[in-house]
């Protein structure tokens, strides 16, 4: 399969603005990947492992929760951030999306719906 080029025409057919909000090239190109998609985590959330781990250590035995803790322990020493399935300004776009309280950002049109019947969270 080939990768579609959502610089021009393509974009405009994923990415329907409603709104008087003018978006940039940036933020269309991260709405573009739709709503489901899952952005990478800039550093791995070693706390998070770390809480959850100990949560569990409760259920084992002494002698497992001791090596499930020393695998952990390895596993996140040697473990690296993934790399960014954004680039710089796309992460930035992404951020400003979110901050802005004025849009709505809603997914696709579905069942017979149409844009105008989202009328009433027009801006």
């Amino acid at each position: 399969m080939s990768d579609i080029d959502l610089s021009g025409e393509w974009l405009k057919k994923w990415v329907v603005n409603i709104s008087k909000y003018k978006t940039t090239k940036e933020e269309a190109a991260v709405l573009s990947k739709g709503l489901n998609f899952a952005v990478s985590p800039e550093a791995i959330p070693t706390d998070e492992y770390i809480v959850a781990t100990e949560q569990a250590y409760k259920f084992l035995p002494k002698e497992e929760s001791h090596q499930l803790r020393a695998k952990v322990a390895g596993l996140l020493h040697s473990a690296k951030s993934p790399q960014s399935n954004l680039s710089k300004g796309e992460r930035q776009a992404l951020g400003n999306l979110t901050k802005n309280k004025d849009i709505i950002i809603l997914p696709s049109c579905r069942q017979g719906k149409s844009y105008s019947d989202y009328g009433h969270r027009r801006l």
